[in-house]
């Protein structure tokens, strides 16, 4: 089903950890299909990259991620 966020939380965009959070919400004025690069932490404790393309509108990444390491131009916050 869906998820309830109560507020947004501005971030700095690098390699440190990001807060606890339920989601991601970027607006995306750039172009269509701009990659929202992240370190995700797998099962083995360790970070990986992930790469998302985003449309040209809002839309809500759903996942917790480790940090968001590139925004291209786009805006963000964290969703709680």
């Amino acid at each position: 089903m869906y998820d309830k966020y109560n507020s947004l939380t501005p971030f700095a965009v690098g390699s440190t950890k990001l807060p606890k959070h339920k989601g991601i919400i970027v607006s995306n004025t750039v172009a269509a299909n701009t990659a929202l690069v992240t370190q995700i932490l797998t099962s083995a404790g360790i970070t990986g990259n992930a790469s998302f393309a985003m449309p040209s509108s809002f839309s809500i990444l759903p996942v917790e991620v480790y940090a968001v390491t590139n925004l291209n131009g786009m805006t963000a916050w964290l969703l709680n």
